[in-house]
């Protein structure tokens, strides 16, 4: 099992707008629909409305369609239902109540490195 990346982060927050502003006056670009990131990776981090700020999705990447099925018998192992469809596992995090996305792909460079070189 090879997970490699953090392909991207999801938070919901009371006030997604004033987010947005937070991140946009920090040299992320916003998409118009609550995805910031760089010119090349605008979606790295996407906002949405929820009633506390918290972590909602958590993105990763990993090498093979079999990892997934690797990942995916481990977290039965722990009670864990997953789901694994067009080279993608998603689950819900039972302790924190967060999405969880594992998708197959290339290793890139970390995400918030890949924003804050994009942003200097």
């Amino acid at each position: 099992m090879a997970l490699h990346t953090l392909v991207g982060l999801e938070l919901s927050v009371p006030d997604p707008d004033g987010l947005i502003g937070f991140w946009e006056r920090r040299g992320l670009v916003h998409d118009g629909v609550g995805g910031l990131g760089s010119a090349a990776e605008p979606g790295f981090l996407r906002v949405r409305e929820g009633a506390y700020r918290h972590l909602s999705e958590l993105r990763l990447g990993c090498d093979h369609d079999d990892d997934l099925q690797a990942i995916a018998g481990r977290l039965s192992d722990l009670g864990v239902e997953s789901t694994i469809a067009e080279s993608t596992l998603r689950c819900d995090d039972p302790v924190f109540d967060h999405r969880v996305v594992i998708e197959v792909g290339a290793p890139r460079a970390a995400g918030l490195a890949r924003l804050k070189r994009s942003s200097q």
